[in-house]
């Protein structure tokens, strides 16, 4: 009861705090170093952070691999394929990776030593590196990454869906219950 009256007698100003806040986060939407900003931490998230850079790194892949298989070189394929990766850190970690294999390293150690990439990826574009088959062992990953990001959907669908279902539950009961106080208390009205 309390709660109601608070917000009818300030509703005006309630409303007025919406609308900004709404305004607020459609401008920070809008600022490429907001979102920028935003995103690097999500990707420091527990469980959106590691889909999120799946994701990433499935990206990269999939354009590496389109790329060398095009028959573009090594270098320059890698600097194209790190303009599909959004987050700064991962880029700035690419592009050491880049200056590593210019200066005669293979991609697999480079990515070993500099980038955050899991060992089943490094360990296909090894096996790429030797086979003479990179575009190939690429797509593989690219195609791994995607599945395991689906995988990771999924989990969090799952987790996400008993936590939504006791936030409705919670809200129609607190619907309820203001409903059941609002009518009893009509029979404390004196006549």
């Amino acid at each position: 009861m309390g709660t109601g009256t608070f917000f009818n007698e300030h509703l005006s100003m309630i409303g007025a705090t919406i609308a900004i806040v709404i305004l607020l986060l459609y401008r920070l939407r809008q600022l490429p170093t907001a979102r920028a900003v935003l995103y690097e931490a999500a990707l420091r998230l527990p469980l959106v952070g590691i889909w999120l850079a799946e994701g990433e790194i499935g990206r990269w892949t999939s354009m590496l691999a389109t790329l060398l298989g095009n028959r573009v070189p090594l270098v320059q394929s890698m600097t194209l394929a790190r303009g599909a990766v959004h987050s700064e850190r991962l880029k700035a970690s690419l592009a050491q990776v880049e200056r590593a294999v210019r200066g005669g390293s293979t991609l697999a150690k480079a990515l070993d030593d500099y980038a955050a990439f899991d060992a089943t990826t490094v360990s296909l574009i090894n096996v790429g590196e030797r086979t003479g088959n990179l575009a190939g062992m690429l797509r593989s990953a690219a195609t791994l990454c995607q599945e395991s990001g689906r995988e990771r959907l999924k989990q969090l669908m799952t987790l996400i869906e008993p936590a939504a279902i006791l936030l409705i539950g919670s809200v129609v009961g607190t619907i309820v219950i203001a409903v059941f106080l609002a009518v009893s208390s009509i029979n404390d009205i004196p006549l």
